[in-house]
């Protein structure tokens, strides 16, 4: 399920294991030299993180990619080696990396491969500011710390656009991260702790299940009747939404009498996978749902 790919990606903590390979050597200014180009072989572990390296104009030294790691399109082509809750440690072995770049879930596979001397980084990917950390980190350790820069930059300034903008009112939001249409059993929704509860905040937005007692909460009907959102995004990443689907999805929440959001018909999906992967990508996350409230009425 999507919410399921959602969840091997996210991060509970933050850790940066500085590895020998990167750490040997001076080059004046109290910082290690940057490793040659092509000298690195990178197993990633997340997909945010294939999609840092990649944008980072890395890629050509990745030699291992998760399961779920599908972007960039040349990403999808790296070997495969499992997931967060089936790695393939024989697998990443008989590529001979040299360092493994990982969410801080990740914590027992680091030490499995740091006995066989594969140096590790461990990044978190929690916020904003983590993602923007993680791009800032893989750019030095890779030696890339101009093109890190500059994409650090393009999300900093999602963020100050996103401040910028006025919607009418401070929308209270709910963000269904998974949801099977035709039913309102078994679904998740963005809680507290989510970079997804940041970006409604940013743009001016209250997140309705904000205050919940997870991160990514799987209420019933009787909580969002409580909750009321005046606003719902349902996720639904690299699909294509066909003729009828929204007024149908709509249909479902309309069932609920004295739901704000389904009486007002503000039910909307959103399509773009960078929404569920806090990488690269997620300035283009900001201002999509920034653009949403704004026209919201």
């Amino acid at each position: 399920m999507i919410f399921n790919k959602l969840r091997s990606a996210a991060v509970v903590a933050a850790l940066v294991v500085l590895p020998p390979l990167l750490s040997c050597g001076d080059d004046g200014e109290g910082r290690s030299p940057a490793p040659p180009a092509g000298s690195m072989r990178i197993l990633s572990l997340a997909p945010n993180i294939t999609e840092t390296l990649f944008a980072l104009g890395a890629g050509a030294e990745v030699v291992g990619v998760t399961d779920f790691c599908r972007y960039p399109e040349e990403a999808a082509r790296k070997p495969r080696i499992g997931g967060l809750l089936n790695p393939d440690v024989e697998r990443m072995f008989s590529l001979e990396p040299t360092l493994a770049i990982m969410l801080p879930a990740h914590a027992a596979l680091a030490a499995k491969l740091e006995r066989r001397g594969i140096a590790t980084i461990t990044l978190p990917n929690d916020t904003v500011d983590d993602v923007i950390g993680a791009i800032e980190a893989i750019g030095a350790a890779t030696g890339r710390e101009e093109a890190a820069g500059r994409l650090a930059g393009k999300i900093r300034g999602a963020v100050e656009r996103a401040r910028a903008r006025k919607p009418v009112k401070e929308w209270t939001v709910m963000i269904v991260v998974d949801r099977v249409a035709g039913s309102l059993t078994g679904f998740y929704v963005a809680g507290p702790g989510t970079y997804l509860d940041e970006v409604i905040r940013l743009n001016g937005g209250k997140n309705a299940f904000g205050d919940a007692l997870g991160r990514y909460p799987s209420p019933g009907v009787e909580e969002v009747l409580h909750r009321n959102p005046e606003v719902i995004i349902e996720l639904q990443p690299g699909r294509t939404i066909r003729p009828g689907e929204e007024t149908e999805r709509l249909a479902d929440w309309a069932r609920l009498p004295g739901l704000d959001a389904a009486a007002a018909k503000r039910v909307f999906i959103l399509t773009g996978d960078e929404l569920l992967v806090p990488g690269p990508r997620v300035g283009r996350a900001i201002d999509e749902i920034g653009a949403l409230l704004e026209k919201v009425r």
